[in-house]
């Protein structure tokens, strides 16, 4: 019997990545928990800017090592920005620390589990008494990048999503599910990672546009997978570049958001 072809896409991309993505990341301290649908808390990292509320809020999504100071960190950069964010732990206190648990921890197998994590954390953070409602985000890195776009093709109230290097790519019409020309994507890549390649990317790009779904496209020549981390933003280069895309990007389909 064949395995499923998600599953062997999986298999690809881990293998493709692992010998590039040695583990250096370590587990960030959740500071909040939320109710899960079926009773399971999950936890999740908040970070409340200083300014006055409302604030357009932002629901960002892990690597698929787990919730990582690195996605702490870049969180802390995003609320200091203005945003309120809530990076969610899909895994819901598990964390892998070599690329093999990785690849178990993002199996295909477990989406669903993942979107309905997702989901419950967005609804979450749209109750929150400080989040303007009308200006809600999604960011996703790697594994992250992939569910933000699933979250965005499930559920109309995120207006706005960036999937950085998203491993699998939206592919059918029906797999973008809600997702309309009031819907603005940022997709930001290296040319050099090997688990998306130019023809997926041109792919992607057609579907939104038949779509009519406003789509930014950031290519990075040079570069490969997870090149955007918390401690390179700052230093000149791809990662600092693609970040500041990310938050003229934001800024521009949140902040300014006139409904």
């Amino acid at each position: 019997m064949k395995a499923p072809r998600f599953l062997v896409a999986s298999m690809l991309v881990a293998t493709l990545i692992a010998p590039l993505s040695a583990q250096t990341e370590t587990p960030a301290l959740p500071n909040v928990s939320i109710r899960a649908p079926e009773g399971k808390d999950i936890p999740g990292y908040l970070v409340l800017p200083k300014a006055k509320p409302p604030y357009p809020a932002i629901l960002l999504i892990h690597e698929w090592w787990g919730l990582s100071r690195n996605i702490a960190g870049l969180a802390d950069r995003l609320g200091a920005e203005g945003y309120l964010v809530l990076a969610v732990d899909l895994y819901r206190g598990s964390f892998a620390r070599s690329a093999q648990e990785a690849a178990g921890l993002a199996t295909a197998k477990r989406f669903g589990e993942y979107g309905m994590v997702a989901d419950a954390a967005l609804s979450w953070l749209a109750r929150r008494p400080e989040a303007d409602r009308a200006r809600l985000g999604c960011v996703g890195f790697c594994f992250g990048g992939r569910q933000a776009l699933f979250e965005a093709a499930r559920n109309p109230a995120v207006k706005a999503t960036v999937a950085l290097y998203g491993s699998g790519l939206l592919t059918t019409p029906e797999a973008l599910g809600v997702l309309d020309d009031s819907h603005p994507i940022l997709g930001v890549y290296g040319e050099l990672d090997p688990s998306i390649s130019a023809a997926q990317r041109a792919a992607f790009a057609k579907l939104l546009a038949d779509r009519g779904v406003p789509y930014t496209e950031a290519v990075y020549p040079g570069v490969g997978h997870a090149f955007v981390k918390d401690d390179r933003v700052d230093e000149p280069g791809p990662a600092a570049d693609a970040w500041k895309k990310v938050l003229a990007f934001l800024d521009r389909n949140l902040k300014q958001r006139g409904d």
